[in-house]
C-alpha cells in the first residue's frame, strides 16, 4: 500500500491459490473512505463483478465506521477471495463482540451491523491475542433487493393519524440517485464521528453540531428509502427508475423543506472545510431540490409528477 489517501493495486497471490489482500486503517474519520476504496481497488484489480463490488465496498464501510465509532484501534482491513464470493475482516483491539441494535425509525446509527447481515450470506467475530476481528463472508451473486419498480415508506409515527397520500418520483437518474446516496451516506458518518469523537467546547461551531445532530437524528429517512429499488434498476442496466413514497399530508411539506434547508446548510459546512467530506456535485444538489419541489408540488395539489429533466 502507499502513504494514506493513495490506494495502489494489491499483489495477486500466488497461481491457483486465493488471493489476498489487507491494509492498516487510519484511526481517524477518513477511515470508512480508505477502506471503501481500498476494497474496490482490489476487487476491481481481480476482476470481481461489479455488483460484488458494491456490496463488498458498503459492507467495508460499515464494518470500518463500527471499529472507529465503538472500539480501539490498531485496525486492519483484510480482503479474501473465496471460491464463491470474497470475505472482509476488521481487526480492532477491543474484545467485545459486535451488537444487533434496534433503534427508533428516525435513528441513523447502530444501522451499521443490520446492513452487514442483510448483505452477507454469513458473517462474525472472533477474539485475537490483541482484540477481535469482525468478518462478512458476500457470495458471488448478490441477493437481489426484494422492491422491484415501486415501494412505500412506513408512515412515521407522529403522522400515523393523518391522511396518508402517495408521490410519485418519475424517471430518476439511476447514477445521479447512487451518487446523492453516496453523498449522503458519506455527511452522515462525518457528522456521526464530529459528534462523537471530534466535538470540543470551543472547536466545532454550535450551529455545526446542531446541524450535526438534526441530519443524524431526525433524517435518516432520507437515507434508507428506495436503496433496494436503485440498487436493482442499476444492476439491470436502466438509466431511469420509477419511485414512489407514502407520506402523511400535513406533516410532510414542512419537513422536506427543512430537510433541504438543512443540507444546504451541511453542504456550506463541507465548502468551508468545516467538514471532511467532499461538497456534493451540481447534479446531487439538483436531484436532491427536485425530490423536494416534487414533494411540495403534489402534496399541495399543485401539479401531477413531472419526470426528472433532461
Amino acid at each position: 500500500m502507499g502513504s494514506l489517501g493513495e490506494v495502489t493495486a494489491p499483489d495477486q497471490g500466488p497461481p491457483g491459490g486465493s488471493r489476498r489482500a489487507g491494509t492498516p486503517l487510519p484511526a481517524a474519520p477518513a477511515m470508512a473512505g480508505w477502506a471503501r476504496q481500498f476494497v474496490r481497488a482490489t476487487l476491481s484489480a481481480w476482476s470481481v463483478e461489479e455488483p460484488l463490488i458494491e456490496a463488498a465496498v458498503l459492507v467495508a464501510s460499515e464494518l470500518a465506521t463500527n471499529a472507529l465509532l465503538h472500539a480501539p484501534g490498531p485496525y486492519q482491513l483484510d480482503v479474501v477471495e473465496m471460491t464463491s464470493g470474497v470475505r472482509l475482516s476488521v481487526a480492532d483491539a477491543s474484545p467485545l463482540p459486535p451488537r444487533l441494535r434496534s433503534y427508533r425509525l428516525l435513528s441513523t446509527t447502530g444501522r451499521g451491523m443490520a446492513l452487514v447481515v442483510q448483505l452477507a450470506r454469513a458473517w462474525g467475530s472472533e477474539l485475537t491475542g490483541t482484540g477481535k476481528t469482525v468478518w462478512a463472508e458476500l457470495a458471488s451473486t448478490p441477493i437481489p433487493g426484494r422492491g422491484v419498480g415501486q415501494a412505500g415508506w412506513r408512515p412515521l409515527p407522529e403522522v400515523a393519524g393523518e391522511e396518508l397520500v402517495w408521490v410519485d418520483y418519475l424517471g430518476v437518474p439511476v447514477a445521479a440517485y447512487l451518487a446523492l446516496q453516496e453523498d449522503n451516506d458519506d455527511l452522515v458518518r462525518d457528522c456521526e464521528l464530529l459528534l462523537t469523537t471530534r466535538a470540543r467546547p470551543g472547536s466545532t461551531p454550535p450551529r455545526l453540531l446542531d446541524a450535526a445532530l438534526a441530519l443524524t437524528e431526525r433524517f435518516a429517512r432520507a437515507r434508507e428509502a428506495h436503496r433496494d429499488i436503485v440498487a436493482a434498476a442499476a444492476s439491470e442496466g436502466r438509466d431511469r427508475v420509477d419511485l414512489r413514497v407514502q407520506v402523511g399530508r400535513r406533516g410532510a411539506v414542512a419537513g422536506v423543506e427543512e430537510y433541504l434547508a438543512l443540507m444546504e446548510e451541511l453542504d456550506g459546512f463541507c465548502r468551508s472545510g468545516a467538514l471532511l467530506v467532499d461538497p456534493p456535485s451540481d447534479q446531487v444538489v439538483a436531484l436532491r431540490r427536485w425530490f423536494v419541489e416534487e414533494t411540495t408540488a403534489q402534496l399541495g395539489q399543485l401539479a401531477g409528477p413531472t419526470p426528472f429533466p433532461g
